[in-house]
């Protein structure tokens, strides 16, 4: 009886430590950015169509691309998608829907009609399907030279969090091998105890 649940805690331990492996195997797949294809010192405002890719979005579903601007109309900033799996040459004023192309990028044009600090976003199905949303500031005509500085963010991390830690199998596994141990050592101790008594 004891060999049985020994052996039952041995294959259980087993079992746990294998898990992990499959959930190591997991291949991240890259996240959705959003890239200023051009300086920003090199844009004129009113009249530089400024060219935005955004990368890593699931190809075939539909995103939304939009720019705003505190104190500027959406209807003062023109969009048009220029590169796309469909929808190219699509135009319309502050936010434009577009589909990611086979390599899961689209490009959309923007041309900015003051000086401001932009903030331009994406929001679409990333290459596993969840939402995700990445943008990027932009301040135009905020210097002498009329150009602009830009920096963005992301959002997401690498891998999903599965709830499952190595660390709980280990302090689990180890757990049964010594409730193990100890349910063999006192098994020993007993039938030692027991055959002491009936050789007297």
């Amino acid at each position: 009886m004891i060999r049985k649940s020994v052996a039952v805690a041995a294959l259980a331990l087993v079992g746990m430590l294998s898990a992990p492996s499959a959930a190591q195997a997991y291949t991240a797949l890259d996240e959705p950015e959003l890239v200023l294809l051009i300086d920003p010192d090199d844009i004129v405002i009113g009249s530089t169509a400024v060219p935005f890719e955004s990368r890593d979005f699931l190809p075939g579903s539909v995103a939304r691309f939009s720019v705003s601007a505190p104190g500027v109309s959406g209807g003062d900033i023109t969009l048009e998608v220029t590169a796309s799996g469909a929808g190219a040459g699509a135009t319309a004023s502050g936010s434009i829907a577009a589909v990611p192309a086979s390599d899961a990028t689209f490009t959309v044009e923007a041309v900015f009609p003051m000086a401001a600090v932009y903030t331009i976003a994406t929001e679409g199905l990333d290459l596993d399907g969840n939402t995700k949303t990445v943008s990027m500031r932009l301040a135009l005509g905020q210097g002498a030279g009329g150009g602009g500085s830009g920096s963005g963010s992301g959002g997401g991390s690498g891998l999903p969090n599965t709830g499952f830690t190595g660390a709980d199998a280990l302090i689990t596994g180890t757990a049964l091998v010594g409730l193990g141990a100890g349910v063999v050592l006192l098994s020993r101790r007993r039938t030692a105890r027991e055959s002491a008594g009936s050789n007297v």
